[in-house]
């Protein structure tokens, strides 16, 4: 779970908003339910959100494993800068997630508009037949 990353970072001195934001990073980019291989994987034209994507959008997706391996490979003075590149990675997620919203409610404005003006001819119809 989340305790394996907050753990690590308590000790090394990281940084609370990296400690509350771990869980989110890897919830907003889960994937591993629509594509089985990373070759798969969709590319999104952004280098971070698409490194972002390749490391937690696995499936089976493991936090305690990630942290060894980087553990294994790197010192744990290293950490500093992974929590650094995991919030930059976070910033990209939630504006590319802001923006997919603020695209599906474009939308859905558009279709409440014409559903609207449909109404008005509806009644407009009715006027006539009556």
């Amino acid at each position: 779970g989340s305790g394996v990353m907050s753990g690590i970072l308590s000790k090394t001195g990281g940084k609370n908003k990296t400690k509350k934001n771990w869980a989110k990073i890897k919830g907003m980019v889960s994937l591993q339910a629509a594509f089985k291989k990373e070759e798969e994987m969709p590319t999104f034209g952004d280098p971070d959100l698409d490194a972002a994507v390749k490391v937690f959008g696995k499936a089976k997706f493991s936090e305690e494993d990630y942290v060894h391996k980087f553990l294994m490979k790197n010192k744990v003075d290293d950490l500093s800068s992974e929590c650094d590149q995991l919030e930059r990675w976070m910033d990209v997620i939630k504006n590319g997630l802001r923006g997919a919203v603020l695209e599906q409610y474009e939308y859905f404005v558009e279709a409440s508009r014409e559903m609207s003006t449909m109404g008005r001819e509806v009644v407009w119809l009715r006027t006539l037949v009556e």
